[in-house]
């Protein structure tokens, strides 16, 4: 299989399925996503940490013939990025293939506050829970060529500093997916409220990212991931 390179911004983490030969492949294995180097220069993020999940999922595997045909395991390999700010902001990256015969991954059908929490699951330890997650309308930009719309929440996270003190603020949260050929890709960003990519006051726009200043980091940074190949 010829893998593929594309391009889109922020944190995230890409899944590729892989196949050779007759029936279903044995590993479905993603490509782990880089952002631009200028884009991370521009808006300031770097490269916090990097995740690798590996499950077993269970297909029907009828390549052959109808009487040798059935259940079968394949491995799956996922994986999740994430990029931090200075502000506090944080951008995760996650993605998963489909299953090749199925057309589904662990990423099609689950809902965005879902996708919000499997971000969360990914780095527990370097992401703060999130509470009173509420819709804070929606907007538009460009994502892996394709123009997707953007779905935000409001929601309070609470840290605790490095004396046991409690830090509890309001966030606004970004959340992307986008099917890019056989994969799922996801984006979720966390932004201090206060801070680019913050929704504000009220701010519940339904149109282009460009039509609220503060939709354009969080856009810039969806819009600029790399792919290897």
């Amino acid at each position: 299989m010829t893998r593929r390179r594309t391009t889109v911004a922020v944190a995230v983490a890409v899944i590729v399925a892989g196949c050779s030969g007759a029936g279903f492949p044995e590993r479905y294995e993603s490509i782990q996503p880089s952002v631009a180097a200028e884009t991370l220069d521009t808006t300031g993020y770097e490269r916090l940490a990097a995740t690798e999940t590996n499950g077993t999922r269970q297909v029907n595997d009828r390549s052959g013939s109808w009487e040798t045909g059935g259940r079968k395991n394949v491995t799956v390999v996922e994986h999740a990025v994430l990029f931090g700010h200075d502000s506090g902001a944080r951008v995760v990256l996650l993605t998963s293939p489909a299953i090749r015969g199925t057309n589904e991954s662990t990423l099609r059908s689950v809902t965005p506050p879902a996708l919000v929490e499997r971000a969360h699951t990914a780095f527990e330890s370097r992401l703060p829970a999130l509470a009173d997650v509420e819709p804070a309308g929606n907007y538009r930009t460009t994502v892996l060529g394709s123009k997707t719309t953007i779905t935000r929440f409001s929601a309070t996270q609470t840290a605790v500093d490095g004396d046991g003190r409690a830090d509890e603020r309001t966030v606004t949260v970004h959340v992307f997916r986008v099917v890019d050929g056989s994969d799922v890709v996801v984006g979720v960003a966390l932004v201090p409220n206060g801070e680019a990519g913050d929704a504000g006051a009220g701010d519940t726009d339904t149109g282009d990212a460009s039509d609220s200043d503060t939709n354009a980091e969080v856009a810039a940074v969806f819009g600029n991931v790399t792919r290897p190949e």
